[in-house]
């Protein structure tokens, strides 16, 4: 099941988080999966406490579950810098909670991340502002980049989850 949350962090939060992101600290190259010839840009956040603890501790009163991190870390994409159908774990206990970090978004920019259940249903999750997503990390999923319409990166953090 896809659950959708709405209004993680307060106003504070959220401009700490995209003042982070918009630091120099991107690396291109990631990869979606191994075989991929579709890179795009990372940011490590694994090892920042307001990422590991302040913002996590938020998102477990969201979610209501006491799940632990096993990574944590922000892709960025621009236009024609599409991701690859991948999963993130096997293990049925694994879950991916995905935060769309951008102020404000139009939905003519594109940038859905498209969900595969294992039933064969597709669900399309268009970026909000502040909002996150959490699905199984077994289920296949991708990040599709913005339109050309939109000059700016495409940012979401990926917080990959265990019970």
């Amino acid at each position: 099941m896809i659950s959708q949350y709405l209004d993680i962090f307060d106003k504070k939060q959220v401009d700490n988080i995209w003042n982070y992101l918009t630091q120099p600290n991107w690396e291109f190259w990631h990869l979606s999966n191994p075989d991929s010839k579709n890179f795009f840009w990372y940011m490590n956040l694994e090892d920042h406490s307001f990422f590991t603890e302040d913002l996590f501790s938020k998102i477990k009163t969201h979610i209501g579950e006491d799940l632990s991190i096993e990574r944590v870390y922000a892709n960025g994409q621009t236009f024609g810098l599409d991701g690859e159908f991948h999963i993130d774990d096997q293990d049925d206990n694994a879950y991916t909670f995905l935060y769309y970090p951008m102020r404000n978004w139009n939905l003519s920019w594109g940038g859905e991340t498209v969900i595969l259940d294992p039933d064969g249903v597709i669900s399309t999750i268009h970026p909000m502002p502040n909002s996150a997503i959490m699905f199984p990390s077994n289920w296949l999923h991708c990040g599709k980049s913005p339109s050309k319409n939109f000059t700016d990166l495409r940012v979401t953090i990926a917080y990959k989850l265990k019970k």
